[in-house]
């Protein structure tokens, strides 16, 4: 019997000053032909037509518009030619321009409250090592010099898989649906990307770096090696391996032109992984004796209590709306980004944007403000209910000079909402688990890009972290890099992580009836 071919259709970009052309599989969309041809797109949703990133405009051979079009663009602009990416399927040869917002400037954490990266002297024949950071919305890596232990050089960038989607649910989603080889190709390219500029930037031989130290989270280390993640999305959520990884540069990343020992920071579990790991290790909460929590906020919040006896480990779905995902104008940390929102007498007093440029939408930490101020105005209710004339709108953050506006609205606050809600009733039940009150706690690590630049008086203000943590509070910015620097050339070090892994119990707060009723409870805005 003869198989019949899908037909392919070929289809002309337009994409700023370029254009090309890409075939895209008869039933297929827009999007999927986009990312086969490795295009850079913004699918925040992972494709599912949620978050109207993929905007694109069809100049020839349109589509019919899908609900989702229906749902994201006016009548005008459905006439005009506007659809989704990730919902067009043509039929018919087509030109199309790309509307996709890119976000390769993204401003990314890549030091500690200690000692944040300048370079320093050298010597060139030295021994070098690099310490990697892969998050999933960005990257981070430094290289080191042996004999110093100190950064020489840095390199940060957006992690490309953010394509398929901004949270890891998504990668896993899109792993499982035939993309895991163009998931770890990407990876494995982009990572490639910084090691050769962080050498070229510090003018050694390739021959002469040693060691390079991964920290990641389960679901990325999962992607970069290749693992199946068929487990991993599914209850009761088992991982193929959450162990130190001990392997090679020619292996892992063949077109590096290294030759040196790649070692891998172990994790806990499928959403508590070896950044955590490096996290800890870092604040070396296995040594205090006095009990600390360590708060790591991006798409997936993960937290620990802990001290020298014993530490508990958990995470929390919070959604990538704190870096600015799933938000109607969100964009990442990028230049123009509003980052910080302040109202006087329930009006606009100031907006700053990153780098002082011009916005262009808002990102994780500018939307936290920005709820912040209008429940401080009572423009929010309690329940996070919009007030008229906002409702059906949003609120009006910035004109755009004629562009679309820059606007929060009510899906974006219901966000921030369910995100800042999670992470508290996270906090309450370790705190509640390890038999502890807030007066016990002597320090809280707040950790991550968010944590960082995170307004801490604001989170507390709409319930996020306890008032009564607020002296406590210390952003301690990527401490995932930092414990992957700390474990560079260290091999007596690596015995004292797996103590570090022994001595941590994970909650798991699926299903969890105390979480619940936490999450219910500070679901409300209650100004603190």
């Amino acid at each position: 019997m003869q198989v019949k071919e899908n037909k392919m259709i070929r289809i002309t970009v337009l994409e700023e000053e370029k254009q090309y052309q890409i075939l895209c599989e008869e039933k297929k969309s827009i999007m999927q032909a986009l990312l086969l041809a490795n295009a850079e797109i913004s699918a925040l949703c992972g494709g599912k037509g949620i978050c109207g990133k993929c905007k694109i405009k069809f100049l020839k051979g349109k589509t019919e518009p899908s609900d989702k079009d229906r749902k994201t663009f006016s009548e005008k602009e459905l006439e005009d030619g506007y659809r989704l990416a990730c919902t067009a399927y043509p039929r018919e040869t087509a030109v199309i321009q790309l509307y996709m917002q890119k976000e390769q400037k993204i401003k990314v954490v890549a030091e500690t409250e200690e000692k944040p990266y300048n370079g320093t002297a050298y010597r060139k024949d030295s021994d070098f090592g690099i310490a990697v950071d892969i998050g999933t919305t960005t990257i981070a890596m430094q290289l080191l010099e042996k004999s110093k232990k100190e950064s020489i050089s840095a390199y940060t960038g957006l992690n490309p898989q953010r394509s398929y989607g901004a949270d890891v649910m998504s990668r896993i989603d899109a792993a499982n649906h035939g993309w895991g080889e163009q998931l770890q190709k990407k990876i494995e390219e982009a990572l490639e990307v910084g090691f050769s500029e962080l050498i070229g930037k510090a003018d050694i031989l390739k021959e002469k770096v040693e060691e390079i130290i991964i920290s990641g989270n389960t679901t990325m280390i999962h992607l970069l090696l290749g693992y199946s993640c068929e487990t991993l999305g599914v209850a009761p959520f088992i991982p193929v391996n959450t162990g130190a990884v001990r392997t090679d540069s020619e292996k892992l990343f063949p077109n590096s032109g290294l030759k040196c020992s790649v070692k891998i920071i172990p994790g806990f579990s499928a959403f508590v992984g070896g950044d955590i790991t490096a996290g800890l290790y870092y604040c070396q909460m296995q040594k205090k004796e006095g009990t600390n929590l360590f708060i790591d906020l991006g798409t997936n919040g993960e937290m620990a209590i802990g001290n020298r006896e014993k530490i508990l480990v958990t995470s929390v779905a919070a959604g990538p709306a704190f870096e600015g995902g799933n938000i109607s104008c969100g964009i990442g940390s990028v230049p123009g980004a509003i980052c910080k929102v302040d109202m006087k007498g329930r009006k606009i007093e100031s907006l700053e944007t990153i780098d002082g440029k011009e916005p262009l939408g808002i990102c994780g930490s500018g939307v936290l403000e920005a709820v912040f101020e209008l429940v401080k105005e009572a423009i929010i209710d309690e329940t996070g209910l919009l007030e008229e004339p906002y409702f059906d709108n949003g609120f009006l953050l910035d004109e755009q000079r004629g562009k679309n506006p820059i606007v929060i609205n009510q899906k974006d606050i219901r966000e921030i909402q369910l995100a800042k809600s999670a992470v508290r009733a996270g906090i309450e039940v370790l705190l509640k688990r390890f038999g502890s009150t807030y007066k016990d706690i002597e320090n809280v690590y707040l950790s991550g890009g968010f944590g960082y630049y995170v307004n801490v008086e604001k989170a507390i203000g709409i319930g996020m972290l306890p008032r009564e943590l607020s002296r406590k509070i210390k952003p301690v910015g990527n401490t995932a890099l930092a414990g992957a620097k700390k474990l560079l050339f260290q091999n007596a070090e690596w015995k004292k992580l797996r103590k570090l892994t022994d001595m941590v119990q994970e909650i798991n707060l699926g299903g969890d009836k105390e979480f619940q009723e936490f999450y219910m409870e500070y679901l409300y805005f209650t100004l603190k």
